[in-house]
């Protein structure tokens, strides 16, 4: 489960094989849509004491860029480009999913060796 993250830049990056049926780009959208809205929640949900610094210093910036994906991929009102400007677009969509999808990761796993808070009674 951890490496979860990782799952839209592969299938971003994955575009650029030659004759991709439809469906694949269908379920692109879906998979990114749903990584963008997941990482709004996030931004929105986490507490600003678990955040990372780069998440606490550019949190607006990322919040309107996740936006910006989750509606450019949305596959229920599907926005119509040209076949090379969705490969330049997924290219920036895939780096972008990739490095916050590893500060997600190493966020996670930084998380986990930390020792245990000490209590007020102790």
């Amino acid at each position: 489960m951890r490496y979860i993250f990782f799952l839209p830049p592969a299938i971003l990056f994955g575009s650029f094989l030659p004759d991709l049926p439809y469906a694949y780009f269908q379920i692109l959208r879906w998979i990114v849509m749903l990584f963008s809205l997941y990482y709004i929640w996030y931004l929105l949900a986490t507490p600003r004491i678990s955040m990372s610094v780069f998440e606490m210093r550019h949190g607006s910036k990322l919040f309107f860029l996740f936006a910006a994906l989750a509606v450019l991929f949305n596959p229920i009102v599907p926005i119509y480009l040209s076949r090379r400007i969705w490969l330049v677009l997924d290219i920036l969509a895939g780096l972008i999913m990739l490095l916050y999808g590893y500060a997600q990761f190493m966020n996670r796993s930084r998380a986990k060796n930390l020792p245990p808070r000490p209590t007020n009674g102790s």
